[in-house]
């Protein structure tokens, strides 16, 4: 204390300035620092100077630390700063700086506010306290109305449809807008056609199948088709491939609501506060897909399997994922018989049929029915032989090659690449085995994988071969596409929507077939839904089985319902028919005739071995099957059950 009664605190001062980011200077708080001092006749004998958030913590804060220390070390005692927010932005830190000066004895100058935090008689009155506590308040107050005005804007600035910056999302490019906005250059999102045309495809693939074919349409094999149509590298990856396929920015318009890291944790070391914030925009964007389509692909991806048919690659039945057991709902699954002379007898049967004792049928009679029954709707078949998808041009399947030995050599150069980094590593560190041994088993699977797609379409390729030569469109011919099963069920599938056996004795079997909803009436009589008298469309299909070589098979051709307990069929309000009197329809007024003819599908047709049982568990059957007396001397029985 001098003589006039007041507190002396030196005439040396450090002045503290903080800018938050590297484009900022220091200039205009140092000179304002300056001047203060000098009205004050003070000395400045340090300029603590930081580029650092004034929401860090105490412990990080780099300018608070170096004056800190510099107090310690040198006999100053007066601090200026420009306003209280350049020491810290937090009001429970500013209390924490402001107690740390107090325990210290150092006076504290602000020059904005005109405050100064010991009185002339070295204490804290109340007054200085309020006035520290209020602005302190004021600047953690105006940093939050600040960063919401930030956020506002932002969500304005992407709802309007302007992009502010990270990746492009595929199917986009960004382009500069010829106005500025905001006072500065902005990017819209403009469709880029190519990679589009891609999204719009993989989506339709997804629902439809590839081609149209319903067996087709996992993740992998839309993966794989993009390689071989030479799309772009993007979905060239399995991973990429499912994210577009839930990309609802697609739509035009999404909501996202993410969650972010806290940077008042992560950064500025506040424990207390939360690790990770919630947050929420609206993005519009120009569309590419329908919402309507997008709903119909999130609903069959958020189902069960997308897979169509039985999990054997190398055997499959007719009809799989379209038999409905009428007892319990499940689906009949295929059946194969072996019996003593080698020969394979083939059936579906549901698969609770142990619960409920459902009757096996026929697979050859089921197909053969189901099929012709398909080719009525001639209009529908005409189109689907004329278009067939599986089969390209020679061209087309070599180029489809070409772009799959294009992926392959990819591979194999990250391959090297990834063996020589190992070796290096290997060299260096002696670590690093695990994650390469991982790594090169992933690329030797894709590249393996390459290869059985280039296997697979040199196979195509010589047989469209052999067609070109012999100047023949097979494609068009059913005989084509009866010589194969795939090409019969993916036509199958166009047409039915489910087949239930709603009766079915040692005579009789009654199929009950429901078609997809775009299928037109197929039959000569189809009559509008009011002038049915309440009776449903005419879908039944009626095989009798007295001669198991040549089975008749007729199916109704008007509006009807079959009483399953009567087994009657009612046609109209004074029509029935038995059973018996679909087969003596001579006239076939009612029961249209289809002719029985064996389809060549079944010449080779037997399970895949290695899917019905692997070897330890055929030895057992074996084994169980000597020691069982009531098995029959003629027939070994191994059910093949296709799980759906």
């Amino acid at each position: 204390m001098n003589n006039t009664g007041k507190v002396d605190f030196g005439t040396t001062c450090c002045c503290i300035a903080r800018v938050s980011t590297s484009q900022q200077d220091y200039d205009a708080q140092t000179n304002a620092l300056h001047a203060k001092a000098a009205s004050l006749g003070l000395t400045v004998i340090k300029d603590i100077e930081t580029k650092e958030s004034g929401f860090r913590s105490l412990d990080k804060k780099e300018g608070f630390n170096e004056l800190v220390e510099f107090m310690k070390a040198n006999n100053c005692r007066i601090v200026i700063c420009t306003e209280l927010s350049r020491l810290s932005r937090k009001k429970f830190l500013l209390e924490q700086i402001k107690q740390w000066f107090i325990e210290n004895r150092i006076q504290l100058i602000v020059i904005d506010i005109n405050f100064t935090l010991f009185n002339n008689l070295g204490g804290v009155d109340m007054a200085a306290d309020i006035v520290f506590s209020v602005h302190a308040s004021i600047a953690e107050s105006e940093m939050q109305t600040k960063a919401k005005r930030l956020k506002r804007g932002r969500d304005e600035l992407v709802k309007a449809g302007y992009s502010l910056g990270g990746k492009t999302t595929f199917g986009y490019t960004r382009k500069k807008n010829a106005v500025k906005v905001k006072g500065k250059e902005r990017s819209i999102m403009e469709i880029n056609e190519q990679e589009a045309d891609q999204i719009r495809t993989i989506y339709d693939w997804y629902l439809n199948g590839i081609g149209g074919d319903v067996s087709r349409c996992s993740i992998t094999q839309i993966q794989k088709e993009c390689i071989a149509r030479g799309f772009a590298k993007y979905l060239h990856s399995k991973r990429n491939v499912n994210k577009a396929l839930k990309n609802e920015l697609y739509t035009g318009h999404v909501i996202t609501h993410n969650i972010q890291k806290n940077p008042e944790f992560w950064n500025y070391g506040d424990n207390n506060a939360p690790k990770y914030l919630k947050s929420s925009s609206e993005i519009t964007v120009p569309q590419i897909i329908s919402r309507g389509l997008f709903d119909a692909v999130q609903a069959k991806m958020s189902g069960a399997t997308t897979r169509q048919y039985d999990k054997s690659t190398k055997h499959f039945t007719l009809l799989s994922k379209l038999i409905r057991c009428p007892k319990c709902g499940s689906y009949y699954l295929g059946e194969y018989r072996k019996r003593k002379d080698g020969l394979f007898q083939y059936y579906y049967r549901c698969q609770n049929h142990k619960s409920h004792g459902a009757s096996e049928l026929s697979m050859k009679y089921l197909d053969y029915a189901i099929w012709t029954f398909c080719k009525l709707h001639f209009t529908k078949f005409s189109e689907y032989i004329r278009s067939f998808p599986e089969l390209h041009s020679s061209e087309v399947i070599k180029q489809r090659i070409e772009n799959i030995k294009g992926r392959k050599d990819t591979l194999v150069e990250e391959q090297k690449k990834l063996t020589d980094r190992f070796l290096l590593v290997q060299k260096m560190t002696g670590m690093g085995t695990e994650t390469f041994i991982k790594e090169a088993e992933r690329l030797k699977k894709m590249i393996n994988e390459c290869d059985n797609a280039i296997s697979d379409e040199e196979m195509k390729l010589s047989e469209v071969l052999q067609v070109e030569a012999m100047q023949q469109v097979r494609a068009k011919t059913i005989s084509f596409v009866e010589s194969s099963k795939h090409r019969m069920r993916v036509y199958i599938y166009q047409v039915v929507k489910e087949i239930v056996p709603v009766y079915s004795d040692s005579i009789y079997t009654v199929l009950r077939v429901d078609l997809k909803n775009d299928v037109m009436g197929i039959y000569n009589c189809e009559i509008p839904d009011e002038e049915n008298n309440g009776l449903p469309r005419n879908r039944y299909i009626i095989i009798n089985k007295r001669d198991n070589h040549r089975p008749q098979i007729r199916y109704i051709a008007a509006p009807c319902w079959f009483d399953e307990n009567e087994r009657l069929f009612h046609l109209s309000t004074v029509v029935s028919g038995t059973l018996e009197n679909v087969f003596n329809d001579i006239e076939e007024e009612y029961f249209k005739e289809m002719s029985f003819k064996p389809l060549s599908i079944y010449q080779d047709d037997k399970p895949n071995a290695g899917f019905l049982l692997d070897n330890s568990v055929q030895s057992k059957i074996q084994k169980s099957i000597k020691q069982n007396s009531d098995v029959s001397s003629d027939t070994t029985t191994l059910v093949a059950k296709k799980d759906i």
